[in-house]
């Protein structure tokens, strides 16, 4: 799992511009984009861009669709995928059958799809 510091001015800046560019309505997708640019920002990733962050996409109803792109050396890769929305229904913890409420279980079920995803 990773910790990410609070974000700077100039990053809140770079955020509030793909807020806007992406059209980000829900807390879900702001998470999902403040997540992958916390980690181009640790230097985790090299992001080159974000195409799409979006609840309710048509491929992937009451989920979030990600489209990016990042660098590796002197490839591109492209990532085209779907992560939960936080405070979605219907949250099921594999065989145990239980029903996820918390948003910070929620959370960090996400981030670490989101880490995995995105290798």
């Amino acid at each position: 799992m990773i910790y990410y510091a609070r974000i700077n001015k100039s990053q809140q800046k770079i955020l509030d511009r793909y807020v806007q560019k992406l059209g980000i309505t829900t807390d879900g997708e702001r998470f999902v984009l403040e997540h992958i640019l916390k980690r181009d920002w640790g230097r985790d990733l090299l992001l080159r861009d974000i195409e799409m962050i979006k609840y309710n996409h048509p491929k992937c109803p009451n989920l979030i669709w990600v489209k990016c792109t990042t660098r590796n050396g002197n490839n591109n890769i492209t990532y085209n995928f779907s992560v939960s929305h936080i405070g979605a229904k219907g949250w099921i913890n594999g065989a145990k059958g239980w029903i996820k409420d918390d948003v910070e279980e929620q959370k960090l079920y996400i981030s670490s799809d989101l880490y995995h995803k995105m290798k």
